[in-house]
């Protein structure tokens, strides 16, 4: 698949850094934060939202509740970026100091820029006549096994000829049109071509605005996951995975009978519920007398 490349259309990202005139200039610095670098490894109380392109942590969870709100799209509540149940970042000093900025005004503020960015984005695709995008994505196998989920049922489909897999992704989803990118760090492929509508933003048409700063990645497409359940069904074909690599301990390449099991026993659905939770609050000094305590009791 020949990839959509940023730089055969509007010219290499940085010429280092130079702002390009197709490029949206963000002015909240919350938003700004949360899809750029943020505060990185260096977090404080003065700058405490970790962005997106460091990591998917507070600032990518925020910048998808964001999304939602603006495109008007919502993950069913058993069925939640899982990324939002996770973050390396999230000690409660630093989301405190996250919520005290967001006051009603400054949330409508941060919906109607998402749009705007959103809107900008369409109408630059849509200038030099994309309908689709064809990008690729990197994914590393870590110890949660996502990778490793997706060779198995890669494999088990093609083994018993089926042209479709189904599996969760993230609500927001870091492509690139550069296929030897992080290369050295992919343990399975995505290609696939999108429509242009899925794209949300792109490195070569967004900026900070600050000065000789890098922002985003070169070549980096942000794309929409609008799925309720956060499934996505896609071509077999459209992953690879280089099979020398990795053992097949359930023989998922070679029996069919184990294959068609795995198939029809696994669900593609991952559901998200907090078993346990503090509901608890602070009782600041306030205990129940014997009149409260006896009302309970006689209702009982």
């Amino acid at each position: 698949m020949e990839l959509t490349r940023q730089s055969k259309i509007w010219g290499y990202h940085y010429d280092r850094f130079k702002h390009k005139e197709q490029s949206y200039v963000i002015q909240n610095q919350i938003l700004a934060d949360c899809i750029g670098i943020g505060a990185g490894s260096s977090r404080s109380k003065e700058r405490p939202i970790v962005g997106f392109n460091y990591g998917k942590d507070n600032g990518y969870q925020l910048l998808t509740y964001l999304t939602e709100l603006a495109l008007g799209f919502r993950r069913l509540p058993w069925c939640q970026d899982r990324n939002y149940r996770r973050g390396i970042y999230n000690e409660e000093k630093y989301i405190y100091e996250i919520l005290k900025q967001l006051d009603p005004n400054t949330i409508e503020q941060l919906v109607s820029e998402i749009k705007t960015i959103y809107e900008h984005t369409q109408a630059e695709l849509s200038k030099v006549g994309l309908s689709k995008v064809k990008l690729v994505r990197h994914i590393a196998a870590k110890d949660n096994n996502y990778a490793q989920t997706i060779m198995g049922i890669r494999s088990c489909a093609e083994l018993l000829g089926k042209n479709d897999i189904e599996f969760e992704m993230d609500i927001l989803n870091s492509f690139s049109c550069e296929d030897g990118a992080y290369g050295h760090l992919s343990d399975v492929q995505i290609y696939h071509e999108f429509d242009a509508s899925d794209v949300l933003y792109c490195s070569s048409l967004l900026h900070s605005g600050e000065k000789d700063r890098i922002f985003m990645e070169s070549g980096e497409w942000v794309v929409i996951n609008r799925s309720a359940n956060g499934i996505v069904s896609l071509p077999t074909d459209s992953v690879t995975y280089d099979k020398t690599k990795w053992s097949d301990g359930l023989e998922l390449e070679s029996n069919k009978r184990k294959a068609q099991e795995i198939l029809e026993e696994r669900t593609p659905f991952h559901i998200r519920q907090e078993r346990e939770f503090d509901m608890r609050y602070a009782s600041l000094g306030k205990h129940p007398k014997w009149k409260r305590k006896l009302a309970e009791i006689l209702l009982k």
